[in-house]
């Protein structure tokens, strides 16, 4: 294994003593050998990484919230074409909810998952279900799946658990340290909806879904977590109510979390206008006020986490009239410069605040092992610049699904590559 060198970049982790500093980092076997002044460690020997002036550098990325559907919906995205999409975006390790079949409510299917990933360069984590089937009627193999590998429960988009269910599963995964994911929403009162409850869905004539649905299913949890003691963890929020909530309670100790997706801090429901089915997602985007609120609670500090909420549907689920299309949108690869458009250059949130949302509190939420840029540890890094600006072709989506509302848009703020393991993966999205 060889030495590599990444010259003259500035660090951004709030866990590393040069946080907020411009360097040199010298690797070698996949670890992080010295770290110097930036520009102080040519070598003939070493050909540095070619990286842009200004690039960043970070602990490695994580993604709260994918949506896998690879067994069983291979039309829409592989295992393999998720993985360089990740790679893209910046993301060295991913959180899998599973939308797959078979449905990974047994540890047969939880090691399967784990033994394909294992040839691919990022870190899976896979969710297993959280009842049989999915079915919200009898718990699923938990301790036999959390022994195979699984890293978290959860039933995600078909999360329709009664009272009784939820308290038995927390009950028993406090007894092994699981940690249970729940989709904030209740499913009696969702109803056939394809938007927003409020003015615009009217306005369009789609149906709507009340934002009660989210607050009631978030209030009945915190409930049953503190009455169980036991973790629980909601994602994605879409409501600042929800989230004060879910604050609430942590502060009364209550072993809670929350994360937000990137799209729900970016976009409101005025996009629907256009009828573009790449923006039919679940839960629906949320009106201009409930965006201004969510970001208000991003700077209070209320919001745990970030994830991408990628969902990779095909072209046959997606062009349809809205009402009739699937839900998803995908999310890996723009995740970055929409955070970086709408959030730091604003001045909301800064590049520290997205490496505690993004690494490090992801990471301790999945009690995975610490990652920073410190000699001696484990080099496992994002790289990405803030300024450079680039366009997403439809072309350079690794995923047979198209679905994402950004394609040929011009784009602030690229992901020049990860390293993981002891490799640097280069992005090759255009950059301008």
């Amino acid at each position: 294994m060889g030495k590599t060198l990444f010259q003259n970049v500035f660090v951004v982790d709030p866990q590393s003593p040069h946080h907020l500093q411009a360097k040199d980092i010298l690797i070698e076997a996949g670890r992080i050998i010295q770290i110097a002044e930036g520009n102080t460690l040519a070598s003939s020997e070493i050909e540095p990484i070619d990286t842009l002036d200004g690039t960043h550098i970070s602990p490695g990325w994580v993604d709260m919230q994918v949506h896998l559907q690879d067994p069983g919906h291979e039309h829409k995205e592989t295992l393999s074409q998720l993985s360089r999409a990740a790679l893209k975006g910046g993301f060295t390790g991913l959180h899998c909810l599973t939308d797959t079949y078979p449905v990974t409510d047994n540890s047969q299917v939880i090691q399967s998952l784990i033994s394909k990933a294992q040839a691919l360069p990022n870190d899976f984590w896979f969710s297993g279900a959280l009842t049989q089937h999915r079915a919200g009627k009898e718990l699923a193999e938990l301790y036999d799946m959390y022994q195979a590998g699984a890293v978290s429960f959860s039933d995600g988009v078909m999360s329709s658990l009664d009272s009784g269910i939820l308290l038995r599963s927390l009950e028993y995964t406090s007894g092994f340290g699981g940690l249970i994911f729940v989709y904030p929403f209740d499913n009696g009162i969702i109803g056939d909806y394809s938007a927003n409850e409020g003015p615009q869905a009217t306005a369009l004539g789609m149906k709507g879904m009340p934002m009660l649905s989210e607050l009631l299913r978030i209030k009945r949890d915190l409930h049953l977590a503190e009455y169980a003691k036991s973790s629980l963890h909601f994602q994605p929020v879409t409501s600042s109510e929800g989230l004060a909530h879910i604050y609430e309670a942590k502060t009364q100790g209550v072993s809670v979390s929350a994360a937000v997706g990137i799209p729900y801090l970016v976009q409101d429901d005025s996009c629907l206008e256009t009828f573009d089915s790449a923006y039919k997602v679940f839960p629906p985007f949320r009106n201009k006020e409930q965006v201004t609120n969510l970001r208000e609670a991003l700077k209070q500090g209320w919001i745990d986490a970030l994830c991408t909420c990628h969902w990779a549907q095909g072209i046959e689920e997606k062009n349809k009239e809205f009402g009739l299309a699937d839900f998803g949108m995908l999310g890996l690869q723009t995740a970055y410069s929409l955070v970086n458009q709408a959030l730091i250059q604003s001045g909301i949130m800064d590049h520290s605040t997205l490496v505690e949302l993004l690494s490090v509190n992801p990471r301790n939420l999945l009690q995975k092992s610490l990652v920073s840029i410190r000699e001696g540890y484990v080099a496992n890094l994002t790289v990405f610049h803030p300024e450079k600006k680039w366009s997403l072709d439809p072309k350079d989506i690794p995923s047979k699904a198209k679905n994402s509302a950004f394609l040929n848009q011009e784009l602030t703020g690229c992901v020049e590559g990860i390293f993981i393991g002891d490799h640097f993966y280069p992005s090759d999205s255009q950059i301008t």
